[in-house]
């Protein structure tokens, strides 16, 4: 299916102004995963120091309330910190927090350096050996190929850890589980929303693309039916002065668009003023041509160089037997055709004239006879 040029142009500007959308929108979407990643990450690990905080409270609350590890082994000293930890409200209380304002987050846990969990948002883990999972962080050092590789991967759940001490030694960290397929229901409503902006951006741009292709070839129009007034004989035919040119003027002010419209359809009406004055010389010298070729008593026609009749005198309709309106645009061999009596003697070679100079006798259609001398391309 062939194209008009508006719709072509109107699918050029669409295209591109959709290429942009996406080359923007996939800015805006990698731009956007990255910071909602690093936003996780930071505010995973500020819970994680807030987790520690509580149990230092937790600890200092069961120091208050006047309880010791039986003994300085680290066995005892483990049983109590689990004893504290456990007993609690407040820890309790602040491992459950955060699950509601942060709906991404998996677990909190409190798991010790052999990684068995003292407490847990989960109370299922509670004794348990805790899950080795990867750190958050490494999705937050990642460019955003890896990211999408890291977010959209086997992996569900990754874990943003604070380490803590006591007396001195290493004793256990904080944990804070990230589930992935919660964070990306998290930021799905953004994604909706710039998918929701680019989908507008090209119906709106699809929309000016064809309120500017419309103003942009309005004036083509009306030039193209100015030639067309032209071809039909219409030679005095005045410029295109329409609305078409005032409406373009405003897209083509900064670049004279509408005055080098209105100058080609200037420029056009005077070839239609040219065409009329040559129009009336061919007239009249066919009109003159026709007086000489009606006057003359010897039958003569005249061929183009591709061997098609222009011109017949009314005498050569004595021997041609028809009108000479039928002959005219006719190639000579369906005028001459084989065995036609003055074939042979014009000389045919396929459908040209070879030169020569001949005559012949013809009966006319009353029985007469009449000669016909040929030359060239006359006879």
């Amino acid at each position: 299916m062939q194209l008009g040029l508006r719709t072509k142009l109107t699918l050029v500007m669409t295209g591109l102004v959709f290429l942009v959308v996406v080359v923007l929108s996939a800015i805006f979407v990698a731009r956007l995963t990255s910071q909602v990643i690093h936003d996780t990450n930071t505010r995973a690990n500020e819970l994680a120091q807030q987790m520690f905080e509580q149990a230092k409270h937790a600890l200092e609350d069961a120091k208050e309330a006047g309880e010791r590890p039986n003994s300085n082994s680290p066995e005892d000293r483990h049983a109590y910190v689990k004893r504290a930890f456990q007993t609690s409200d407040g820890l309790m209380a602040a491992l459950q927090s955060p699950l509601g304002s942060n709906p991404w987050i998996y677990d909190v846990s409190i798991v010790d350096h052999e990684g068995r969990v003292l407490i847990s948002s989960d109370q299922k883990l509670v004794g348990t050996t805790a899950q080795t999972r990867p750190p958050f962080a490494q999705i937050d050092r990642s460019n955003f190929v890896r990211q999408m590789k890291l977010l959209y991967g086997p992996q569900r759940v990754f874990d943003t850890s604070f380490a803590f001490t006591m007396a001195g030694a290493p004793f256990g960290d904080v944990r804070i589980g990230i589930s992935i397929p919660l964070l990306r229901d998290a930021n799905s409503s953004s994604l909706r929303t710039s998918g929701a902006i680019a989908l507008v951006a090209l119906l709106v741009s699809t929309g000016l693309a064809m309120v500017v292709s419309g103003a942009t070839l309005a004036p083509l129009r009306d030039i193209s039916a100015q030639l067309d007034r032209i071809s039909a004989g219409q030679y005095d035919t005045p410029p295109a002065e329409s609305k078409s040119f005032a409406v373009f003027s405003g897209f083509g002010s900064f670049g004279g668009g509408a005055d080098e419209l209105g100058l080609v359809s200037r420029k056009i009406s005077q070839v239609g003023q040219q065409l009329r004055g040559v129009h009336e010389i061919f007239s009249t010298m066919r009109e003159n041509l026709n007086s000489v070729m009606a006057g003359l008593e010897d039958g003569l026609l005249l061929f183009t160089r591709d061997a098609r009749a222009v011109m017949v005198s009314p005498a050569a309709e004595k021997f041609l037997g028809a009108p000479a309106g039928q002959f005219l645009g006719r190639r000579v061999t369906e005028i001459f055709p084989q065995g036609h009596p003055l074939r042979q003697a014009l000389h045919l070679e396929g459908d040209a004239f070879r030169e020569t100079a001949a005559e012949t006798e013809l009966k006319t259609a009353g029985g007469g006879r009449r000669g016909g001398g040929e030359d060239g391309a006359a006879g």
